[in-house]
């Protein structure tokens, strides 16, 4: 990898490069947009020798890439993944979740499903609940909309507890509720 940070060199893909690499993680927010990357050992070493804050170092590279660079704000943001439990359905496409955010710490959010627009009424809301009351859940948030609730993919299953099973063997709330004829696919 060659050396990053440069007096004139053009950083473009210095973040790409970092994003596969291994070890070191850190993050940086730059105006509605989180980024994540990590790095490899070696390259953290290396850091270590030419700095003491190896995080500012790269949190500062990458802010002037993306102020350099317009391509590199195509990076799409980091992806959160959470156990969850449902609290409430606010109303067919807006729950209330208690979010397992690690270390004991839990979080109540209200999520919006991402991609659909649910029919109004209480059969939808009575079919949710139906269906998350006594179920495990993921669920996988990517940014808040308009009106700062989190847009979420929302998946479940009865049985299975594993965060990965539940993954690829469990149902997507989303999905289920336009297969149904419950929702319609909506863009936000």
């Amino acid at each position: 990898m060659r050396r990053c940070g440069t007096p004139g060199e053009n950083r473009a893909g210095f973040f790409v490069a970092l994003w596969n690499r291994g070890l070191y993680e850190s993050t940086i927010m730059q105006k509605d947009q989180v980024f994540r990357f990590r790095i490899s050992a070696d390259l953290l070493d290396a850091l270590q020798k030419r700095t003491k804050n190896v995080s500012g170092y790269l949190r500062a590279l990458i802010r002037a890439d993306l102020e350099e660079n317009p391509a590199a704000r195509e990076i799409p943001t980091t992806l959160y993944y959470y156990h969850a439990k449902l609290e409430e359905v606010i109303d067919g496409d807006t729950l209330r979740l208690e979010l397992d955010v690690g270390f004991e710490i839990t979080l109540r959010v209200i999520v919006r499903l991402a991609g659909v627009k649910t029919k109004k009424g209480k059969a939808v809301k009575e079919y949710i609940e139906k269906k998350l009351k006594r179920a495990n859940i993921i669920v996988e948030t990517r940014k808040r909309e308009k009106y700062g609730r989190y847009l979420a993919l929302v998946y479940f299953h009865r049985t299975y507890t594993d965060f990965n099973e539940i993954l690829e063997y469990g149902t997507l709330l989303n999905a289920e509720l336009i297969e149904t004829g419950m929702a319609e696919r909506y863009d936000l």
